[in-house]
């Protein structure tokens, strides 16, 4: 059995600089985020939406729309779930996935809710709240949607031991408040946000502790990963994991086989705090408002 008596994670002094651990090759970010650059490239991806759209009958399935919604516009809808399918463009694959994501939404009642407020008030409430106590302490200056997790608060043991159902609808009501969220941010700037920049803070957490905790989790940490892959593709912009050690990217190895090649190359783990991160939140003001919204979130949880 794993002990939890391991050190915990070292923190940087100021004088340190971040390491990073690169988890295969980082392309340019406007290879794993935007289009494909090129006016070929561009001209086959509207191909693929014009199948996609013949491919899905217009007006399209019940629930269409309001999955459209939370991806700011059917286009980025669409695109995302086109990008996502493992030959890229597939439109018949991506019509099938949208099919299966809809049935997924409807068990799971995720169409009832009108805005998303209605949604993060769901979540919040939950049973299964206080054991995974994230943030979304706002949007970055590109639009993304900002969510921050202080890895020390969550309780995966306590996850994993939930019923299955109630551990989907839980899961099902967080991607959900993201995607709506991103969907709020797309409207508000008159263009489709990029996705969410996820924090994962492993200040003040047990490494060991957590390493083990993923061990004996991996199975379930892989259904919701398998999850959100499924039916919210694209809506990761970046991934830090922050604060962590050496260890941490030990328990990454055991988790990125549940992620796609192009998600798994979005992740970067650093022994403090990046300066991409804090350029992309816009600063180290932005950055303590986010750490100190994981204070708040754990405290009420």
């Amino acid at each position: 059995a794993c002990s939890s008596s391991w050190h915990r994670g070292r923190q940087l002094h100021d004088t340190e600089q971040p390491r990073h651990w690169h988890l295969g090759e980082q392309p340019p970010r406007e290879r794993v985020m935007a289009p494909v650059a090129g006016q070929g490239a561009q001209a086959k991806e509207e191909a693929g939406l014009s199948d996609l759209r013949a491919a899905l009958h217009t007006p399209g399935p019940v629930g269409l729309q309001w999955l459209a919604r939370g991806y700011g516009g059917e286009d980025r809808c669409f695109l995302s779930f086109l990008r996502a399918t493992p030959t890229p463009l597939d439109a018949s694959a991506a019509a099938s996935n949208i099919e299966g994501t809809l049935a997924f939404r409807q068990d799971q009642g995720l169409d009832s809710y009108s805005d998303s407020a209605a949604v993060h008030a769901a979540l919040d409430s939950h049973r299964l709240r206080r054991f995974l106590p994230l943030s979304f302490p706002g949007t970055a200056p590109d639009g993304c949607v900002i969510q921050y997790l202080r890895l020390a608060s969550v309780q995966l043991r306590e996850l994993s031991a939930a019923p299955e159902p109630e551990l989907r609808g839980f899961v099902s009501l967080w991607l959900e408040t993201a995607l709506q969220l991103e969907g709020d941010s797309s409207r508000a700037r008159g263009e489709p946000c990029p996705g969410s920049y996820d924090v994962y803070d492993c200040q003040g957490a047990s490494m060991w502790r957590l390493f083990c905790d993923v061990r004996e989790t991996r199975g379930v940490l892989g259904r919701v990963m398998a999850m959100g892959e499924a039916h919210y593709p694209e809506t990761l912009y970046r991934c830090f994991v922050i604060n962590a050690s050496s260890v941490v990217a030990s328990a990454w190895t055991m988790c990125r086989p549940f992620l796609s090649v192009r998600n798994q190359r979005k992740v970067t783990i650093s022994t403090g705090v990046p300066k991409e991160l804090v350029h992309a939140l816009g600063g180290e003001a932005k950055v303590a408002e986010m750490v100190a919204s994981g204070a708040t979130s754990a405290s009420e949880s």
